[in-house]
């Protein structure tokens, strides 16, 4: 009998043991920008951008298995494009597999010598107004995003079988959203190259640089798909 018992011991202290390995094997994730952009009608027409990033943390909560965390600081800074023009090599991560119930993406934006901490261009055009746009945001920009599954599944299930492209997703749309049309016509022309640019930054249409300041950290998403 105490034979029995202790050859379902070892048993099961081997499956305990085999579950625990196959929760640390890593799944290949990377992660990518791209725009949520104003479409149709409005008359605000967002074209590309950039993002200078100064870390990109990843964290999350998983049904079984220890939680994760992983955090990742640029010292030179991360610029990319936000245009959804395909994968960021700084930003592949091997994720422990697993089911998640959580995922957290916390990063923040700086400003450098060369780059913006943020910066949007495109166009305003409304009957006869034909106008440049371009948004500078040099502050730090604090975003904390939480992952979704592409079918909107209520987890998200990592496997090391199939690598993970993770859209992040930053709704331009929605940072514009309370800039009226009156703000739009009232607004500031700067000239450069003989061409009427509408800057919007700390120094150069506030109220509209304000606006959309305060709304950029809201209603972004990352949706995790195989």
């Amino acid at each position: 009998m105490k034979k029995i018992i202790k050859i379902v011991l070892i048993g099961s202290l081997g499956l305990v043991s085999c579950k625990k390995a196959e929760l640390k094997k890593p799944v290949d994730v990377n992660f990518a920008f791209e725009m949520i952009a104003t479409e149709g009608q409005d008359p605000l027409k967002i074209q590309s951008g950039e993002i200078n990033l100064l870390n990109f943390d990843v964290s999350g909560d998983r049904i079984e298995g220890d939680d994760i965390s992983f955090m990742r600081t640029f010292p030179n800074n991360l610029t990319t494009d936000v245009n959804g023009s395909g994968e960021i090599k700084e930003l592949d991560y091997n994720l422990p597999q697993g089911e998640y119930s959580e995922v957290l993406l916390d990063f923040s934006t700086i400003s450098n010598q060369a780059h913006h901490s943020l910066e949007l261009e495109g166009k305003y055009i409304d009957g006869p107004l034909n106008v440049d746009v371009r948004l500078e945001v040099d502050s730090e920009v604090d975003f904390n995003v939480i992952g979704q599954d592409f079918e909107g599944l209520g987890t998200i299930n990592l496997d090391k079988n199939l690598p993970k492209k993770v859209d992040v997703q930053l709704n331009v749309a929605h940072w514009f959203s309370e800039i009226t049309a009156l703000m739009w016509t009232s607004a500031d022309l700067t000239t450069e190259n003989n061409v009427d640019v509408i800057v919007i930054n700390s120094t150069n249409n506030q109220s509209i640089y304000n606006s959309v300041l305060s709304n950029i950290p809201e209603d972004n998403k990352a949706i995790f798909k195989n």
